[in-house]
Parts: structure tokens; C-alpha cells; sequence
């Protein structure tokens, strides 16, 4: 078993962050991420809200939203939803149902070749400190630490893989702004990939933030017992940017509905590894 598709089932099993909205806004974030100290990604995400209507575009690193960027649309607070996205250079977009969508992405995962036979034992949450936080954004926050320790076991053909896993999560949060509806409906599917355990896990760390998330800085470390070797990731998502509108001053573009199909096998598959590598469940 690769670390790499190790560091995905952590990212499966631990997404949890949440960003404010109103009746009517725009927020932008950023999301970084590095490995053993070194960068590798900062992407920029924008949330576009109104009413029922959410949008959440994935600029990546060029920050320019193009009619190529990969986003999620829903029209109606998270009943259904709308994925784009991009295969073999061309663009795409289909109808989920989200909670499908998140078994799916479990099963990709868990059926991976090299995470054949894989368990995942010992897996723990616990809250490091609890303190007032700084103002972010024009909002007080509170501030949690947790952290979450787990192993996992597999064994391929004759060879026996064990990782052990430890994540620090800083967290900042305000109970000044709501969290949209469509919100709460992806936050409730990520804890129901199928796999108790992980499902588990996530309820038990959502329960334990009364607000919405303003900003998160984790750090992951997995250790491969067979070779002695530690990879440290860190990813950081921070809220730059609140920005208050009237329905009439919501881009027009916005919310516009395409022609779509039902998602293929591949097409989940493709989408399942762009999410992981990119960072993007950890909004």
C-alpha cells in the first residue's frame, strides 16, 4: 500500500470543514498544502450563494474561473446536484445523487489494488484544547484542537503493509454566521460512505463544532512501521474574503442550469481522484 493512497483514506475519513453563508454571498478561500515542509499546492475556491441556490467553484492554482472550471451547483439547499469536471481534456457534467456520490467515493478508495484486505483499527478523537479565538473576517471565533489517531492494516498477495496515522486539526469557528442548508445535506453525506468506522469518526468530530468554519491549518503524519519512514502533510484553509449582495447583484451566470448527463463509472472514478489530489473535500 502506497502513502499516498493511505493520505486519501485520511482525507476520507476526516473532511469536515464548513463555510459561512447568508441569504446572498460570496466567499472566497484558499486552500494550501504541503509535504515534509516542501509546497505543492494553493488553490482558490469560491462559494456562491442565494437563496436555495449554491455553487462551489474550483479555481485551482490559476484563480481564474473560466468556463472550464470544475464546480457543484445545486438549485434547491442540496436535493440534487450538479458535478463538472474535466476527462481526457474534455469538459463534462452530470447529475448526483450526493449521498451516492460519497458511497461511491468509498468504494473507489477502499477497493484500490494496494488497499485490498485493509482495516482500519485503534481510531481515536480527541479535544486538545478549547480557548476564545482571534476575530477572522469581522467575526469572534473559538478555537478547537483536535487529535485523531488511527492504524491501518492490509495485506497484498504475501506482503503485509501497517501505517499508523496522527492528525492535528486547528480549528476556528463563529456562531455568528448560518450554515446553508446545501451545507448541512454534504456534511451529512460524508458520513455515509458505508464504512461504520469512518462514518463514525466523522459524525464524532462534526459534532464537537457548534459553528461555522472559518478556518482550519491540519497536520497529518503517517508512519510506515515495515520502512521507519514519516510523511508529514499539512493542508491550511482560511476564509479571505465575505462578501455581502443583493439577489440582483449575484452573477447572472451563476446559477444557470446545464444540460447534463447521469455520472458514468469512469467519470466517478476520474472525479474521485481529481477531489483527493486537490484538496477539495477539505472545504
Amino acid at each position: 500500500m502506497y502513502i499516498k493512497q493511505c493520505k486519501s483514506i485520511v482525507a476520507l475519513v476526516f473532511i469536515m470543514g464548513i463555510l459561512p453563508v447568508h441569504s446572498a454571498s460570496i466567499v472566497y478561500l484558499e486552500v494550501e498544502s504541503s509535504k515534509n515542509g516542501e509546497s505543492r499546492d494553493m488553490n482558490t475556491n469560491i462559494i456562491t450563494v442565494d437563496e436555495k441556490k449554491f455553487r462551489l467553484d474550483y479555481l485551482g492554482n490559476e484563480k481564474i474561473k473560466t468556463e472550464k472550471t470544475s464546480f457543484l451547483l445545486t438549485l434547491n439547499d442540496g436535493k440534487d446536484w450538479i458535478l463538472a469536471d474535466q476527462k481526457d481534456n474534455k469538459f463534462y457534467c452530470a447529475r448526483i445523487d450526493i449521498n451516492d456520490f460519497f458511497r461511491g467515493l468509498g468504494d473507489i478508495m477502499w477497493n484500490m489494488d494496494s488497499l485490498a484486505n485493509a482495516t482500519i483499527s485503534e481510531s481515536k478523537i480527541e479535544l486538545l484544547a478549547e480557548e476564545p479565538g482571534p476575530k477572522i473576517s469581522g467575526y469572534e471565533t473559538f478555537h478547537l484542537r483536535f487529535q485523531t489517531t488511527a492504524k491501518v492494516q492490509a495485506r497484498v498477495l504475501f506482503k503485509k503493509f501497517e501505517y499508523g496515522m496522527t492528525k492535528i486539526d486547528d480549528i476556528w469557528y463563529t456562531k455568528e454566521r448560518d450554515i446553508h442548508p446545501a451545507r448541512k445535506r454534504w456534511i451529512e453525506a460524508l458520513t455515509q460512505s458505508g464504512y461504520e468506522q469512518i462514518d463514525q469518526l466523522s459524525s464524532q468530530l462534526r459534532s464537537n463544532i457548534p459553528g461555522a468554519i472559518l478556518k482550519q491549518d491540519s497536520v497529518v503524519k503517517i508512519t510506515d512501521y515495515k520502512k521507519g519512514k514519516v510523511d508529514t502533510y499539512e493542508r491550511n484553509v482560511r476564509v479571505v474574503s465575505i462578501k455581502e449582495l443583493k439577489s440582483s447583484e449575484v452573477p447572472q451566470d451563476s446559477f444557470i442550469s446545464p444540460d447534463c448527463n447521469d455520472i458514468s463509472d469512469s467519470q466517478l472514478e476520474d472525479a474521485a481522484k481529481a477531489i483527493f489530489k486537490e484538496g477539495r473535500l477539505t472545504l
